[in-house]
């Protein structure tokens, strides 16, 4: 017997195309795609759309519904296209629902089960919890798990798949607002360069909305705390923030309560995006979360995809219990592994980087509270701090060399795949332009110690980063920045009548 049940579990972009592309080469197959929300989507962050999934969305002809005139739409709007598309592509739909058991089925004589029996039940947001008596039993012979970062910490796919994932126990910080339309071309801010002082920013222009993402380079956790505690206060830091990055645009912060937003970057990774004993696999964040600032999870989640395309074809044409898609399943591994090692190190260099301007911040401020303060023993510990904070850097920096010498030799090995594969060599900025120019800026010195890998990186930049967090956990330095931009800023324009914002 072929593939003919095809489970999707996760709802965002990446599982409802994987719905759709299994829907599409499994003509008499069923797909069913099982999702926790049970509401409309609602999430109005706006992801910048890179050519592929613009490319695909005009493939599956829903571009127009998905992202409208400007290229660029929350990602509500694009979930909504792509979901509808999905539904008339036969896709069965359990929305409200989760996933609480996973049954192997028809064992091989590896070890590896052929199908499984997955137990579905219906979620009570209210209790935030599973129900224990509306439930369902529905069979797959493939599982494609897309639940996000968070969801794959789920103990079912843990424990009973073999999933397992590390983080990088470092983070940045980065918040969000959504702006009303321009209705004053002359309001040019010229106070650009105060703002990516403190963050890097990404602004995006849809068709009703300007979005702002600031990935901040000088932030603390009790910055962060700050923010995501107090709406108010964040979106106070919002408004000042669009209205200085870019005045003639993000003029006014949108009233509904999405509107702004504040979340911790962190980097994640699955050990293994293949489960050891179910035709099960992770795509999107569920393998490999991503850092913002170097593009968008929805175009990391799309390279998964592609890798599932080139899967699926291989298993339309295969018994699901031959050798030769166990083969098909491994090879989505391998093909997949060397994208989600790279977009791990990519985010490790710039959370690094990030945390090295921070300690910059911190040093400059020494030196200012240096001159401010009275008697000895006051400025030897400022500058024994100050010391702590070089000492600290230089931590940091080597460890972004660590990195970079790890991306070389992931090159390396891309290149001898190719070589194998007889295709041609893909560069360094086939795999991450970012690392890319990160190596072009920073030559690797040094040599690789026997006992080095990139766990090992990972621990000590952890450790690292819990000297800077003790170092530095009663500065604020974001909080200096906003109201130094507020004060530079001129008064908000009298809105002209007629216009509502």
């Amino acid at each position: 017997m072929s593939f003919k049940k095809i489970v999707v579990l996760g709802g965002g972009p990446i599982g409802l195309f994987c719905a759709i592309e299994a829907a599409q080469t499994f003509n008499s197959g069923k797909v069913t795609l099982v999702e926790m929300r049970a509401d409309e989507y609602s999430r109005m962050n706006v992801p910048a759309l890179p050519t592929p999934v613009g490319k695909h969305l005009e493939h599956l002809q829903i571009k127009a519904q998905a992202v409208g005139k400007s290229g660029a739409a929350p990602l509500s709007q694009i979930e909504t296209a792509i979901h509808e598309k999905a539904v008339s592509c036969g896709v069965k739909m359990k929305e409200g629902w989760v996933a609480v058991d996973i049954i192997g089925k028809e064992k091989r004589s590896d070890g590896r089960f052929k199908s499984m029996a997955i137990t579905i039940a219906q979620w009570d947001h209210a209790k935030k919890a599973a129900s224990t008596k509306k439930r369902e039993i529905i069979s797959a012979d493939l599982l494609i798990l897309a639940v996000g970062a968070s969801g794959i910490e789920n103990d079912l796919f843990k424990k009973t798949l073999g999933f397992d994932t590390e983080t990088l126990n470092a983070s940045n910080f980065a918040i969000y607002g959504v702006y009303t339309k321009t209705y004053d071309a002359s309001l040019q801010s010229k106070l650009q360069n105060e703002v990516k002082s403190i963050a890097m920013a990404t602004a995006i222009s849809t068709d009703n909305s300007e979005y702002l993402l600031l990935t901040l380079k000088q932030a603390t956790p009790a910055d962060f705390a700050l923010l995501k505690q107090n709406s108010t206060k964040l979106r106070e830091c919002m408004d000042v923030a669009g209205r200085a990055y870019q005045g003639q645009v993000m003029h006014e912060l949108n009233a509904k309560d999405k509107a702004v937003g504040a979340f911790e970057v962190k980097i994640k990774r699955a050990r293994h995006v293949i489960s050891p004993k179910f035709p099960a696999l992770l795509v999107g964040d569920a393998a490999v979360s991503p850092h913002p600032q170097a593009g968008t999870g929805l175009l990391t989640g799309f390279h998964g995809f592609e890798a599932l395309q080139d899967l699926l074809q291989a298993l339309k044409a295969v018994h699901r219990s031959s050798d030769e898609a166990v083969d098909a399943i491994c090879a989505f591994e391998d093909s997949y592994e060397i994208y989600l090692s790279a977009k791990a190190l990519e985010g490790t260099v710039i959370i690094l980087n990030h945390l090295i301007g921070l300690v910059d911040a911190y040093e400059k401020s020494c030196d200012v509270d240096f001159a401010k303060a009275k008697g000895v023993e006051a400025k030897y510990l400022i500058r024994f701090n100050a010391l702590g904070g070089n000492l600290l850097r230089i931590k940091m920096q080597s460890q972004v060399n660590r990195a970079l010498r790890f991306a070389e030799m992931l090159h390396a090995d891309v290149n001898r795949l190719d070589t194998k594969a007889n295709r041609t060599p893909r560069s360094m900025f086939d795999l991450s332009g970012k690392l890319d120019d990160s190596l072009s800026k920073t030559p690797v010195t040094g040599t690789m110690q026997s006992n080095d890998s990139i766990k090992v990186l990972w621990k000590d930049i952890g450790d690292t980063y819990i000297e800077l967090m003790q170092l530095t956990q009663s500065y604020k330095p974001l909080q200096d920045a906003i109201q130094k931009l507020s004060t530079a800023l001129p008064p908000k324009p009298v809105q002209p009548q007629g216009v509502s914002v």
